[in-house]
């Protein structure tokens, strides 16, 4: 069976047209290289080269194992790139937000929840963060809007095993702000007040409505009777994603 060097070698000698430049890109010796090839020839029991007085050129065996032998390397690269991913995902809980300040309680409350895990965590603009997401690069996200407005959402919130009450508890952090929280009754109102508080004045009436319309689950934060910070859950009943988590300025420093 051939080894992935021997691939590899090949694939330059074909990069290169000759073994005496593709020997010195490879840092070998023009011998060893031309040793390598053979013993290959004998694993597949094909002939790659057609061997001339002061020439050596691959033949169509030797063409279609370079385009098989690019398959390969390809192949395991996309292999050791996924299990490098699968590997990191199992011990690291990734967070992307679209601000900062969601930051400061969610990573506490997912470290009080899974104290054996790291927590990583970084700042990206949305579409990087559900590109993120999409990829496994995240677990979970914070945007400033909702990222589906005409689908359901398709992006997995954890392959880490996060569940869907896990996230509701990140989404009642919210309570350290106030005495009192709400669930499920989140008004247009209080909704368009939050959010033009912050500055996210991006939708318009239309839009809030219907993204209200689509929440699986809300929760706010009330202070004498004055909603002062909210977040939202929103998902397909498989995949889930907490968006629209916001504190009244006035509120953001107090817990």
């Amino acid at each position: 069976m051939p080894d992935i060097y021997q691939l590899e070698y090949l694939i330059s000698i074909a990069e290169h047209g000759t073994f005496s430049k593709a020997a010195k890109e490879l840092h070998l010796s023009q011998s060893a290289l031309s040793r390598s090839m053979q013993k290959l020839e004998s694993e597949l029991r094909v002939t790659l080269f057609e061997r001339k007085k002061n020439k050596v050129e691959l033949n169509r065996n030797g063409e279609l194992a370079v385009e098989c032998a690019k398959k390969v390397i390809a192949q395991m690269q996309d292999m050791t790139e996924k299990v490098r991913i699968f590997d990191r995902n199992s011990r690291t809980i990734s967070v992307g937000s679209c601000a900062p300040a969601p930051l400061l309680d969610v990573i506490p409350t997912l470290s009080n929840a899974y104290p054996d895990m790291a927590i990583s965590s970084e700042m990206q603009e949305q579409d990087k963060l559900l590109q993120g997401l999409k990829d496994g690069i995240y677990h979970l996200i914070i945007t400033s809007f909702p990222a589906f407005q005409r689908k359901k959402p398709n992006y997995p919130l954890s392959s880490a095993g996060l569940k869907m009450a896990d996230m509701l508890n990140v989404l009642a952090l919210i309570r350290g702000y106030c005495m009192e929280y709400e669930e499920n009754v989140l008004s247009y109102e209080n909704y368009h007040k939050l959010r033009t508080s912050v500055g996210w004045t991006n939708f318009s009436p239309a839009q809030a409505q219907t993204a209200l319309a689509n929440s699986l689950y809300t929760v706010t934060a009330v202070e004498k009777d004055e909603t002062v910070a909210m977040g939202r859950l929103i998902g397909d009943g498989q995949y889930y994603m907490i968006v629209d988590v916001i504190v009244r300025p006035d509120f953001q420093k107090r817990v």
